[in-house]
């Protein structure tokens, strides 16, 4: 008995999918909706960061260092290789120098371009030549606005 429903099971669940409406997104055009939650890459304010070094101590997975920039002392430098994106660093800056955005597409085929330097972290997400075919504003798809506002 149990072998005849362990055959059986599987093939009743095809035939159950097979009708249903099938589920594409065509990516490159039409875009995903971002989640509200959805946490990206980081953007940095060069001139709120005091070098305190409290984001390269907490980080987790030890993807954040800071190096000298020219005229502003250490500034953080992320390795998106390593980065779990748990938002530790976001919530530990006591200036808000670190912020998060949505645009979470960030794939490389090499891993040298994943390092992220305090003055490439400081610059607003570029969209590549794929998104400039989707007809969607850039702040408002990818929701730079603050999420955090200063306590008073």
């Amino acid at each position: 008995m149990k072998i005849g429903y362990s055959i059986w099971k599987p093939f009743t669940l095809a035939c159950m999918h097979v009708f249903r409406r099938t589920f594409t997104i065509k990516y490159p055009f039409v875009g995903l909706e971002n989640k509200e939650r959805t946490v990206g890459r980081h953007l940095l304010d060069i001139n709120a960061c005091i070098d305190c070094g409290l984001c390269a101590m907490i980080c987790p997975s030890r993807a954040i260092e800071l190096v000298n920039v020219e005229g502003f002392g250490g500034r953080p430098q992320i390795n998106y290789g390593k980065c779990v994106f748990c938002e530790l660093c976001v919530w530990i800056c006591p200036r808000y120098a670190i912020k998060n955005t949505k645009f979470y597409e960030l794939a490389s085929y090499e891993k040298e371009t994943l390092i992220y330097s305090p003055r490439k972290l400081s610059e607003l997400p570029r969209i590549d030549d794929r998104r400039k075919l989707v007809d969607i504003k850039f702040h408002k798809r990818f929701g730079l606005a603050h999420s955090r506002k200063r306590a008073q």
